[in-house]
């Protein structure tokens, strides 16, 4: 996010912003497979939850 905001390009600030979101969903993901390990399910809404407080505000 840094980058994207040094850039001059808004085509490419708007890529960079899009692989951050993508990958701060994986890592939610990863973390909420993780605190499931074991359990051998998973309910979906405190992960969405979750993912959509950490989705990044626009700049």
């Amino acid at each position: 996010m840094m980058k994207a905001r040094s850039v001059e390009s808004e085509e490419t600030r708007r890529h960079l912003h899009d692989a951050h979101t993508r990958v701060i969903s994986v890592a939610a993901v990863q973390e909420h497979l993780h605190a499931s390990a074991g359990l051998g399910s998973m309910e979906m809404q405190p992960y969405l939850t979750k993912l959509v407080r950490r989705s990044p505000t626009p700049w």
